[in-house]
């Protein structure tokens, strides 16, 4: 793990999109540790971000600015949350803190529901009404995005990032938050466990 100084990227292929048509399964897992909240008051920090531009936006894992808690987003930005977007909050954790790893897990089960899991503690948020799944060429960006009001870069460090196009299942997430100790991929099909 490193201190996110500056923004990685991954170039746009299709290993990393998700069909336009709300019709498949996919998940991502990161280890997240935060090491301020300073930009909580003020803007939102980036997890990672699967755009080609503020309004083609495939998923991205931010925090709120107002609550500090973890939000995933599915779908496009343009019309705005609840037109073309859902969101599904890690409210079940609340706030997360500095100084502290986070076992994160995202994912979208198709034409159901959005999920994340953070230190196994799950919330879900029904995929509903307009929110539309857009398959952008654009780059997965790790640890940053550029906005038209800046950047809205990680003040912390990111470890272990995997994507799967499927849903992990409940045994999958505890195996990798380990009983809060986390857990390689490396160590884990070693183990014998299976990410397909």
């Amino acid at each position: 793990s490193a201190m996110v100084t500056s923004s990685l990227y991954v170039v746009g292929n299709s290993s990393l999109s998700v069909s336009s048509a709300n019709s498949e399964n996919f998940s991502l897992h990161c280890y997240v540790y935060l090491e301020s909240t300073a930009g909580f008051a003020t803007a939102i920090q980036r997890v990672f971000s699967k755009a080609s531009s503020q309004t083609s936006v495939e998923y991205n894992l931010f925090t709120n600015s107002s609550s500090g808690t973890l939000v995933f987003r599915f779908g496009a930005n343009t019309g705005g949350v609840g037109t073309n977007t859902v969101d599904v909050y890690a409210s079940s954790l609340g706030t997360i803190n500095t100084g502290q790893w986070y076992s994160v897990v995202c994912w979208s089960s198709a034409n159901s529901h959005l999920g994340i899991s953070v230190n196994l503690s799950v919330n879900t948020f029904p995929i509903v009404g307009g929110a539309t799944q857009v398959t952008s060429s654009g780059m997965l960006t790790i640890g940053m995005i550029n906005t038209a009001g800046g950047d809205q870069s990680l003040y912390g460090r990111l470890d272990e990032l995997g994507f799967w196009k499927k849903v992990l299942s409940v045994q999958e997430r505890a195996d990798l938050y380990s009983n809060g100790s986390g857990n390689t991929y490396s160590s884990a099909l070693a183990s014998g466990l299976q990410f397909p």
